[in-house]
This record gives structure tokens, sequence and C-alpha cells, in this order.
């Protein structure tokens, strides 16, 4: 059911793909974790302004720009 939800909802997962480059590691456990918030964005319905995001100092923190509103 959710991956015909995000399969259906595919344009809202794009916008919220930014051009900025990724400088975290290989196999960083942050690549999943914004793709776990893109996806509940999604299936929620709710746009990247709707919600608060807060990040951490460090490589997490670099996440503030790469989850486009």
């Amino acid at each position: 059911m959710k991956l015909q939800v995000l399969t259906e909802r595919s344009a809202a997962y794009e916008r919220l793909e930014t051009d900025e480059v990724m400088t975290w590691c290989g196999g960083c456990g942050n690549y999943g974790i914004q793709n776990a918030i893109k996806r509940a964005l999604v299936l929620e319905g709710l746009s990247a302004a709707d919600v608060l995001h807060c990040f951490d100092v460090g490589c997490s923190g670099n996440a503030s720009d790469k989850i486009g509103l």
C-alpha cells in the first residue's frame, strides 16, 4: 500500500530533491535518514515547509539544505 502511494506521489517526492551536493561519506546512515524523512512527508501529504526540521552540528547538520521546500 505504501509503495503504491509513493508511486502515485512521485512528483511530490521529486520536489523534495535539491541540487545541493551531498558531502556525507559513502555508507553514512544520514542518507537513509534523509530518505525516510522524505518518504514520511510524502506519505503524510506534507511539504517540507509544514514541519519543523531541527539539525545538530557536524554531518547531520549538513542535511539542512538537502530537503527542498
